[in-house]
């Protein structure tokens, strides 16, 4: 993380700055003295109060996914959603509908694109559900509206402490937008913050800032949790050897 930066690059991402940081810094960026990647990585560091603002080198985006999906016994669906890297395949299968009870494991989802998850979001709901993203100076609202495939369907959501930012969002939006869903596992991590990134494939950096707060029907993430509160059930979260037996099974098949 040597590289220069030119002046021209350094006013986009003081602009980006600017347009998009949720919180005050502890002390401002002097942009004229930061004119390598390091330095603007040692300023953001220092100067942050949040915890998630960073730059990074390009080279730690990891756009590998660990998605996979399983076909249980009695109609029954199992989606591993670990990342939000490759959905497609998850949303088909999703839409084709063949299915009575869908279990969605997202106890081990860190977040990732708001836009991928709503795209899977939008096929689990059965009523209308409102995301709004309030950044420092502007909201973003997206209307969801209800799937009628889905209605009739149980949905299972399997959570854990390591269940963060989008993975909760989707969590949420499911358990408020379908009658028949049910939450089994722990509490989310509780992130009710979220971030947008300034990517540089020339400069080779990852500029990410804390950005906006979200809010899914005007519930903050610590009100859900609590509205929620009575669903979470962690022993029931742990189906890790039911898993390692099926697959099991699949294989001797």
């Amino acid at each position: 993380m040597l590289g220069y930066i030119p002046s021209r690059e350094r006013s986009l991402l003081k602009t980006f700055y600017e347009e998009n940081y949720l919180y005050p810094m502890k002390e401002e960026i002097k942009w004229d003295t930061v004119k390598t990647v390091k330095k603007l990585a040692e300023r953001v560091k220092s100067y942050r109060n949040d915890s998630y603002s960073k730059v990074v080198p390009i080279k730690v985006l990891n756009n590998k996914s660990d998605n996979h999906i399983l076909d249980f016994p009695n109609n029954t669906l199992y989606i591993s959603l670990a990342d939000f890297n490759d959905t497609d395949n998850i949303c088909k299968r999703i839409e084709e509908g063949n299915y009575n009870v869908l279990i969605l494991n997202i106890s081990q989802n860190s977040g990732g694109s708001v836009q991928k998850m709503l795209s899977i979001a939008s096929f689990l709901i059965t009523k209308p559900v409102d995301l709004c993203l309030n950044y420092r100076s502007r909201e973003r609202k997206y209307s969801m509206h209800g799937n009628p495939n889905i209605e009739g369907k149980d949905i299972c959501i399997l959570t854990s402490k390591n269940t963060v930012s989008s993975a909760e969002i989707l969590a949420y939006i499911i358990k408020e937008g379908n009658p028949n869903s049910s939450i089994k596992g722990e509490r989310t991590y509780g992130k009710a913050e979220g971030q947008v990134s300034k990517i540089s494939f020339k400069y080779k950096y990852v500029f990410c800032l804390t950005a906006y707060i979200w809010l899914v029907n005007g519930l903050n993430c610590e009100q859900l949790i609590e509205k929620y509160n009575n669903d979470f059930d962690d022993k029931a979260a742990d189906i890790s050897e039911y898993l390692k037996i099926f697959e099991a099974e699949l294989k001797n098949k």
